[in-house]
């Protein structure tokens, strides 16, 4: 949490976003949401970057990135 704002890492896992108190205290849905993103090994490895980079307009997380109003920041580096 930063102010207002919770702020998620790309790298960030799946099961990190769904357990995180943080994100469970801010945002239940998308916890939730989290939790239940494909199976267990799935959400252990893959990410909420990943997830958003990949744009599938059938996946949750842009769904939630676009209803949540969220901000996306990213670098050219």
């Amino acid at each position: 949490i930063e102010g207002n704002n919770v702020v998620i890492g790309a790298m960030t896992r799946h099961a990190e976003v769904a357990s995180s108190a943080d994100v469970k205290g801010a945002i239940p849905a998308l916890a939730h949401l989290a939790g239940h993103i494909g199976d267990p090994q799935v959400r252990n490895r893959g990410t909420i970057g990943g997830s958003v980079a990949n744009n599938d307009p059938a996946a949750d997380y842009p769904a939630a990135v676009l209803a949540l109003n969220a901000t996306v920041t990213t670098n050219t580096g």
